[in-house]
């Protein structure tokens, strides 16, 4: 799985959010290395 699933940080997925545009960013669920995150534009 090496260089195929690169494993980033919340902070760095909220910050690529936020250079989209969305002003408001909240992680609503995490299980294990999984993530979902809910986004306001």
């Amino acid at each position: 799985i090496e260089n195929v699933m690169i494993t980033e940080t919340k902070k760095t997925h909220i910050d690529r959010l936020r250079d989209c545009g969305f002003v408001e960013t909240s992680c609503y669920f995490q299980c294990l290395n999984f993530v979902s995150f809910l986004s306001v534009k």
